[in-house]
């Protein structure tokens, strides 16, 4: 786990940070969403599913534009 979580960050689509404190964010942040997401709730999981995949998509290095024409087709 101490590698660099993907080419975003080497690419410079994210911030600079310690990689390894990435990873284990990355990860919190999809296995955390059944703590807090609810069903009929405030934010539906569609808004949520595309922020989560924008997201994903950046670490691996795609562009916004790349993301949007991915998630179109």
């Amino acid at each position: 786990m101490g590698h660099v979580p993907g080419p975003g960050l080497e690419q410079g689509h994210l911030p600079q940070a310690d990689s390894r404190l990435l990873t284990h964010a990355i990860l919190g942040l999809n296995t955390s969403v059944w703590h807090w997401y609810r069903p009929g709730g405030p934010t539906s999981l569609t808004t949520i599913s595309d922020f989560f995949v924008r997201r994903q998509l950046a670490i691996l290095g795609l562009t916004a534009s790349q993301t949007d024409q991915m998630m179109t087709n």
